[in-house]
């Protein structure tokens, strides 16, 4: 081979080798994610006090229902978290079949005075021409006080990912 020949045929393998070696380095991937995670937990106690009448009847029965619920001042609601010693604390036991949660440090005093006039009637009256329909009946009138306590916790997520290539 020519001395010229050997020259520009070594000048093109360095040409191609140095065109490979830099569109190696340009090429590249980017990558971005983030993520978060946030936990909750959340309670809430309800304390209720009411009243509640009711009837059901039929044939020839007349139902007469009245309650009469008075409060006196000085009675109170109180929910306290933290108990005596300032700590609460609420464990968490979640399983297949079911979950349940163990509360400490969370409290609540319900104090409910009822004053005079505070009545409960209830009454179930037939007429008496007419015997031969069959008849029945029920009424009450009744003061019902509830504490409930709902007690919450979950946890969501994201994840945002992007991934460029050039």
């Amino acid at each position: 081979m020519h001395k010229n020949t050997q020259l520009t045929i070594y000048s093109l393998l360095l040409l191609l080798i140095g065109a490979k070696s830099a569109s190696a380095q340009q090429a590249g991937v980017e990558r971005n994610i983030q993520s978060t995670l946030k936990n909750t937990f959340s309670y809430s106690i309800r304390s209720t006090i009411g009243t509640q009448t009711s009837a059901n009847v039929s044939g020839n029965i007349l139902a007469n229902t009245e309650a009469i619920l008075n409060l006196k001042s000085g009675g109170k609601i109180t929910n306290r978290i933290g108990g005596a010693n300032g700590n609460a604390s609420a464990v968490f036991d979640a399983r297949p079949n079911g979950s349940s949660v163990n509360l400490q440090g969370i409290s609540g005093e319900n104090i409910f005075l009822i004053d005079d006039g505070t009545s409960f009637k209830s009454s179930l009256n037939s007429d008496e021409l007419n015997k031969a329909s069959i008849s029945t009946g029920q009424a009450s009138a009744l003061l019902i006080q509830s504490t409930s306590v709902n007690v919450e916790s979950g946890s969501s997520s994201f994840i945002s990912s992007f991934q460029k290539a050039f």
